[in-house]
């Protein structure tokens, strides 16, 4: 292989490393097991499963590092590309006994 060629397969491995590919995300959502409620990983998968349903979700936010929290549900947050500087964010609220979505919002996180 010629040294331009792997140089150009080297930044594609940088660049797209760690990105979350649509197919990526759905095999993801395939490997959830609802039988024993969902865990913080789970409801990770679950979450960018739905952001990824949203079409406008899909293109403006970060939906491969989400902030996910713990409360009585999962709350996992996606942060906006487009606007760094505004705070923001998709929210999908998890129920972790089922993983059931019960709510999903987009909101300027304060």
């Amino acid at each position: 292989m010629p040294v331009k060629d792997k140089i150009i397969l080297c930044c594609i491995v940088i660049l797209c490393g760690g990105c979350a590919t649509v197919n990526s995300i759905n095999r993801n959502y395939t490997s959830v097991d609802y039988f024993d409620g969902v865990d913080r990983k789970e409801a990770e998968f679950i979450a960018q499963k739905q952001c990824l349903e949203e079409r406008w979700c899909k293109g403006q936010m970060n939906i491969s590092h989400p902030d996910v929290r713990d409360g009585y549900v999962w709350h996992v947050y996606f942060r906006s590309k487009s606007i760094p500087t505004l705070d923001h964010v998709y929210i999908v609220h998890i129920e972790k006994d089922t993983g059931k979505i019960l709510r999903t919002e987009f909101t300027q996180e304060k």
